[in-house]
């Protein structure tokens, strides 16, 4: 399995292009403006069909959008749809990071994206797992471990702190990790999501 799924979707360029250049936002928009009904619009714009009907005329949505453009027909589609319309326009694949962004940028790039991105996600996980806990806990985890961009505590910093004997401190936090190995707080990923090691 892949990490990603993409989708990839192909729309009219020339069209879009000729829309920008005169602010106009959506085919819904165009539609209004130029008098050519909605789903006309969309499927041109969505190449779904060609310039040419099959008995080689000018389809009248296609001369309408000309018009209200001021181009020729042929300035409105591609070259290679212009007699023929693409019978999918969508498609779904999936791919890693890699293969996405090889093109872009080189190995060592997307190696660092990738790692940020899990990154990010390791951190949301983290900060579910510990708003789960009650704030003293929270506290002591993310002192002890040097959590979410901390610098790690010693027992007694974490117990001057919190008011409590190192001692405590290091009870406490033994007995919080033992619940969370045994999943008593309904997170049992978390020490792996965190990756505690002792």
């Amino acid at each position: 399995m892949k990490s990603y799924e993409v989708t990839l979707k192909i729309r009219n360029n020339y069209l879009l292009e000729l829309m920008r250049e005169n602010g106009i936002k959506n085919a819904a928009e165009l539609a209004k403006r130029s008098n050519v009904h909605q789903s006309e619009v969309s499927k041109i714009l969505n190449l779904a069909c060609s310039a040419v009907t099959p008995q080689g005329q000018i389809r009248k949505s296609v001369a309408k959008l000309a018009d209200h453009f001021g181009v020729l027909p042929d300035e409105i589609f591609p070259p290679q749809h212009f007699y023929e319309s693409i019978p999918k326009n969508t498609f779904v694949t999936e791919m890693d990071a890699e293969e996405m962004l090889a093109p872009y940028l080189g190995r060592q790039e997307v190696l660092a994206l990738e790692e940020a991105v899990f990154k990010d996600e390791q951190r949301e996980s983290l900060e579910r797992a510990l708003g789960k806990l009650s704030p003293k806990a929270r506290t002591i985890l993310v002192m002890t471990f040097g959590l979410l961009g901390e610098s790690p505590k010693t027992r007694e910093e974490i117990g001057e702190m919190l008011e409590m004997s190192p001692r405590e401190v290091s009870l406490f936090k033994s007995r919080l990790l033992e619940r969370l190995k045994n999943g008593y707080y309904r997170y049992n990923r978390f020490l792996q999501e965190i990756q505690l090691d002792e």
